[in-house]
């Protein structure tokens, strides 16, 4: 990294790191969502239910094996004077992990795929096994690269992996190889990424003086619960459809909804790892001001993202109708109520953000923990009587008041007053933006167009109510200029 790089102030570097690091999440909008127009137009509401299992299921394993060193693995390379140390236990750490649970599906796929009323889904967990390996060595890199600062080779990698994922699931499907090639494309693609990681930065699997295993567990162990919980709270009401009776066709419906109500959790993916290395430096270095208000300022990023979520809302199945047919109209109603629930979910995810970074990881763990023990029994309550739209209710409802609960607490712990001029303004715009979206088009290109217009006005509405204030616009300008040299 040149001297530019190394003497932005660290707010100008999290806010630039996390743009570029959204930028290519963003391609999951028109790549990533066009996959999933081909896919479910391609394969149908059945086997584009089965992908969906498989996706989730192997998913959340990854997801969860991969968080339980993630956090960790950013705070101690960004802390130690030679991150080599830490990268080599951190890769063999995820190889073992990736091999074990790569065996562990293999061994329980006829289980699992019975425990989900779909029996024919054992072949698919096992062939997309192997992603749990690659995922495994491609989130360890993502870590090691956000702790030493490489945002922007993070990013690169991120936008070769969207890229070459709709391309090979493309060919493959086309190829004749159906739910299979569709597997093997977003594996391949996960390769693509690693291989892009590696390229950017060697990354040793061994070294003459490696951290302990005990020392990577002992930042890891608090943090594990709030990784299981997290996942396994995202996952669970897409499981719970088949198990309590639903159809193949249900799971494939609601899969599609969700995939629409991606964006905030992009913004997840690309802001805790980073803000997590920012709030941990500057806590080391003494800037308590600076780190307090970071926090303050993630935590508006949250409310800002309402009036986008109601926008959606009224136009809900023209939308699902527009993109993905008319066989997938009925996810219209699930977008209208995941999408709250993303939104939600990203506080709840910079919430615990805020209370690792202060060593309050406990918090985080009990309220995930209080959020997945609820779901079970009120999914078994909902969806045997409403179905999908059940599912989708009860994970928004818990979402919104773990989101709630954590954030108090991650208030009260950094001492940041709650953002009430932000949240009035939001409500406001939400409300204003409900009402337009009700009123507009019902499908087609005037409902492309009208949402359009809607999603570009919100942010003007927020320059006019005086959300901005002048060091963000500064900042702002700053990121533009940085984008462009």
């Amino acid at each position: 990294m040149g001297s530019d790089s190394t003497s932005r102030r660290p707010r100008q570097r999290l806010s630039i790191g996390t743009a570029q690091n959204l930028a290519a999440e963003l391609l999951v909008l028109p790549l990533g969502l066009l996959a999933v127009v081909y896919l479910t137009r391609r394969l149908g509401p059945h086997d584009f239910g089965l992908f969906t299992l498989a996706t989730t299921f192997v998913g959340w394993l990854a997801w969860t094996s991969a968080s339980l060193f993630s956090r960790a693995t950013v705070a101690l390379t960004s802390a130690a004077d030679d991150w080599r140390a830490v990268a080599a236990t951190v890769m063999r750490v995820d190889v073992a992990v990736g091999l074990l649970s790569v065996a562990a599906v293999w061994v329980s796929a006829g289980l699992a795929s019975d425990l989900l009323g779909a029996p024919e889904l054992a072949p698919y967990l096992r062939l997309f096994s192997i992603e749990l390996l690659l995922f495994n060595l491609t989130r360890g890199h993502r870590s090691i690269l956000a702790g030493v600062g490489l945002y922007k080779e993070r990013a690169s990698a991120r936008a070769a992996y969207w890229v070459s994922r709709i391309v090979l699931i493309v060919v493959l499907v086309e190829s004749g190889l159906s739910v299979h090639g569709a597997l093997l494309g977003g594996m391949a693609a996960t390769a693509v990424e690693l291989a892009f990681y590696r390229r950017s930065l060697r990354v040793p699997f061994v070294h003459d003086t490696p951290i302990g295993f005990a020392t990577l567990w002992s930042y890891a162990a608090p943090v594990a619960v709030v990784a299981f919980s997290r996942q396994l709270f995202n996952r669970v009401d897409l499981f719970a459809i088949t198990t309590l009776g639903g159809a193949v066709a249900d799971a494939g419906l609601y899969g599609a909804a969700r995939n629409l109500a991606l964006l905030p959790g992009l913004l997840a993916v690309s802001l805790s790892p980073l803000l997590l290395s920012s709030l941990r430096g500057l806590i080391k270095s003494g800037d308590a001001q600076q780190a307090s208000r970071i926090a303050g300022a993630s935590l508006r990023l949250v409310f800002g993202l309402l009036p986008f979520a109601a926008i959606v809302a009224p136009s809900s199945r023209g939308v699902a109708e527009l993109v993905f047919g008319a066989d997938f109209s009925a996810a219209g109603p699930l977008l209208a109520l995941l999408i709250v629930a993303e939104v939600a979910l990203l506080g709840f995810s910079v919430a615990s953000t805020l209370v690792i970074a202060r060593d309050r990881t406990r918090d985080a763990a009990v309220i995930g923990g209080l959020m997945l023990l609820l779901a079970l029994p009120a999914h078994w309550v909902m969806i045997p009587r409403t179905g999908a739209l059940g599912a989708a209710g009860v994970t928004m409802t818990l979402a919104v008041l773990g989101s709630a609960a954590l954030s108090i607490i991650a208030m009260r712990t950094w001492r940041i007053p709650l953002p009430a001029r932000t949240a009035l303004r939001s409500l406001a715009l939400a409300a204003a933006g409900y009402a337009a979206a009700a009123y507009g088009p019902a499908g087609g290109a005037g409902l492309v167009v009208h949402l359009s217009i809607l999603g570009l006005l919100i942010p003007v509405g927020f320059y006019l109510l005086g959300e901005f204030e002048d060091e963000e616009i500064r900042l702002l300008t700053s990121m533009i200029n940085s984008g462009s040299s």
